[in-house]
Parts: structure tokens; C-alpha cells; sequence
């Protein structure tokens, strides 16, 4: 097992343990608001998921090769967590209006940026989107305008007239709600049938069948929610956590599948096997090398110049002096460098005594000046 393996599965382990442990925290609270320990263990169990979010977001950050899928998963990320934060800001500390409107923001964008990612699936490294998919902001953007200005005209939530105060407990609904409904099942129903258009192989007849998991999951789940079964609703009742957990599954295993391009796969390739190579940036400066168990051949001792020569690779010319390295040459090399050297110094020095007069005579009369010329 490589070690990219291992750490994978610690990953998910620890991620797995974290999510039992706030599953808990649920079963153990659920209908004992008024016991001293309700909130401090609801307020544990919502930083379990904001953190598990937050962590992930990181890591695709991290992990992923293409640029603008990188920022709409960094963005998909970072709506969960404002999602889950604002919820838990209104359910245990501020029942504000405008909280509940601000869980629109994550609903109408989440499904925008899936539907962005899904038409980015198996591209290359440098693909970016044509210009008209940023006409989708336009729609998206005026729906959730009309959710927070949702006072001025009643068009999403319908409140009663004679009610002291508004309520999200005693509301009706209007048409615009019907509107962004439409609009959030519409981004959702073609991120995902795009997704699994992009499971199959072309030219084959294989598809991928990971990403199905979360999908068929998911449609489950609703069916159990909506059904209103009891242990569905004690284990997994929050819909907000469980919609984000499951997103982030689907977006993981298109990671898994290579739909979407990311970095771990190099590790693990490098570790599995005896590649001798090095991954550099735009700079030729090496972000990660990998040297296997290398048996470096000493071919010939090396002498004064073939050291120095050693020493001005490794120190001024690193991506040469891995080259030579990798490619088992080094000390070949710099025995080639210091044979040559030796060579010009024993034609150089005689040319020169000559040339100044610094013969056996002077040596044989003045040792002293014949060193110092020498």
C-alpha cells in the first residue's frame, strides 16, 4: 500500500469518525432542548460539519489542477459553510428573518456552480468556459434579489396581515417561490445528468460508476425524508448537512474517477512504481521530486576538480545536478570534468613557466621565486 494510499484512508477515517461522533451529538440531544448540556453539544456537533467543510474546501483548493474548477469548488465550499454557519446562527442564537432569506444565497448558487463544474468535467488543464455560461449569474442573481427583498412585495413568502411579527414558522407561499424553486431543480437535474453523461467512456462502452453512488443516495434520501420515517429523522433530519455532505461526496468521486483533474494521482503513480522523476513549477524550480531506491555508480574516483564541479551542480544548477542524478551519471560526469581539467592544467602550467622565464635553472638558483611563480 502506498503511502498517498494510507493517508487517504486516514483521511476518511478521521472525516467518518468526525461525522459518527456529530450523528451523536444529534441522537443525544433530540428532544432535550431544555437540559443544561442542549446547547453546548448542538453548538459542537454544527462546528464538527462547519469544520469538515472548511477542511475540504482547503483541500480542493490543494488538490485540484484546473483553475476555474478549482475557484468553483473553492466557491461550492465556501457557500456550504456559510450555509451551515448562518443556520446555526439562527437556530440556537437569533431567530432573524433575514437569515432564513440568506439560506437562499448557497441554494440558488450551489446548483449554478455544479452545473459550471459538470460542463468543465474531463476537460484539459486549460480549458475555460465559453463567455454565454456567465449569462447564468444573471437569473441567479435576480431570484436571490427578489428572496431578500422578499418584505417590499411578498412575492416568495406570504405573511399574514394581522401577524405581530414574521414568522418563517407562519408564512405562506407566492410564485416567486415557486420560480426559485424551479431554477434550483433545474441547476441540480442538469449538474447531474451532465455528470453522468460525462461517466462514460467515449468510444467505449464502459462508464464510470462511482459518481452514481452519491446521486442514487441522494434521490433516496429525499424519498426517506419526505416520508417522514422516524430513525431517518433522529439520524439524519438536518437536510442542510446532509444535502452538503452529499455534494461533496459527488464532487469526490469525480476526483476519484479523473473526471475532475487533481494532483493526487502523481504521488501515488510515483510511489508505485520506479519512475525516477520531479514535478517543477512555470519557474523550473522542483515542487516535488521523487528518487527511488537509486544505486549511484562510483565509475572513477573523483579528483580536485571533478569535487568542485560536484559542489557547483548541486548548489547553482539543482535541476541539472537531478538530471544527472536520476539518470545515473553524476560521478561520470564529474570524473569526464575533472579528466579534462587535469588535462588543460598539465598543457597550461609548462606553456606558461615557459613563457615567464620560470625554468629548472631558477628552480635549481631561487627555489623561493621559482614557488611564487609557480
Amino acid at each position: 500500500m502506498t503511502a498517498q494510499k494510507k493517508r487517504e484512508i486516514l483521511t476518511g477515517g478521521i472525516a467518518a469518525l468526525l461525522i459518527v461522533c456529530a450523528v451523536a451529538a444529534r441522537v443525544v440531544t433530540r428532544g432535550h432542548r431544555e437540559a443544561p448540556y442542549f446547547l453546548p453539544v448542538s453548538l459542537l456537533r454544527s462546528l464538527i460539519y462547519i469544520g469538515l467543510m472548511t477542511w475540504w474546501g482547503v483541500s480542493l483548493w490543494q488538490r485540484i489542477v484546473q483553475t476555474q474548477v478549482r475557484r468553483y469548488l473553492a466557491a461550492t465550499a465556501a457557500l456550504c459553510v456559510f450555509w451551515l454557519s448562518i443556520r446555526t446562527v439562527k437556530f440556537f442564537f437569533a431567530a432573524i428573518r433575514y437569515l432564513w432569506y440568506g439560506y437562499y444565497v448557497p441554494m440558488l448558487f450551489i446548483p449554478l456552480l455544479c452545473v459550471l463544474v459538470a460542463l468543465s468535467l474531463g476537460r484539459p488543464e486549460n480549458y475555460r468556459l465559453p463567455k454565454w455560461t456567465n449569462l447564468l449569474y444573471l437569473p441567479t442573481a435576480l431570484l436571490l434579489l427578489q428572496v431578500l427583498t422578499n418584505d417590499l412585495h411578498q412575492l416568495v413568502f406570504v405573511f399574514p396581515t394581522d401577524a405581530a411579527a414574521w414568522l418563517d414558522t407562519d408564512h405562506g407561499y407566492g410564485v416567486g417561490n415557486f420560480i426559485v424553486l424551479g431554477w434550483i431543480a433545474l441547476g441540480m437535474v442538469t449538474a447531474i445528468i451532465t455528470m453522468l453523461l460525462k461517466c462514460r467512456i467515449p468510444h467505449t462502452k464502459i462508464t464510470l460508476g462511482l459518481p452514481f453512488i452519491p446521486v442514487a443516495l441522494a434521490a433516496l434520501y429525499s424519498v426517506l425524508y419526505i416520508s417522514r420515517i422516524p430513525w431517518i429523522e433522529l439520524l439524519a433530519g438536518d437536510m442542510t448537512v446532509v444535502q452538503c455532505l452529499l455534494l461533496a461526496a459527488g464532487i469526490e468521486s469525480c476526483i476519484r474517477c479523473g473526471l475532475i483533474q487533481s494532483n493526487t494521482g502523481y504521488l501515488a503513480l510515483f510511489e508505485a512504481s520506479t519512475i525516477r522523476a520531479e514535478i517543477t513549477d512555470e519557474a523550473r524550480q522542483a515542487v516535488y521530486a521523487f528518487i527511488p531506491n537509486i544505486i549511484i555508480r562510483k565509475t572513477k574516483p573523483l579528483g580536485y576538480y571533478g569535487r568542485l564541479h560536484k559542489a557547483y551542480l548541486e548548489m547553482h544548477r539543482p535541476i541539472l545536478f537531478n538530471e544527472l542524478v536520476l539518470s545515473d551519471k553524476l560521478f561520470e560526469h564529474c570524473a569526464e570534468i575533472d579528466e579534462a581539467a587535469r588535462n588543460r592544467v598539465e598543457l597550461i602550467v609548462p606553456e606558461l613557466a615557459k613563457r615567464n622565464g620560470v625554468t629548472e635553472q631558477l628552480k635549481a638558483e631561487n627555489q623561493m621565486e621559482w614557488v611564487r611563480q609557480m
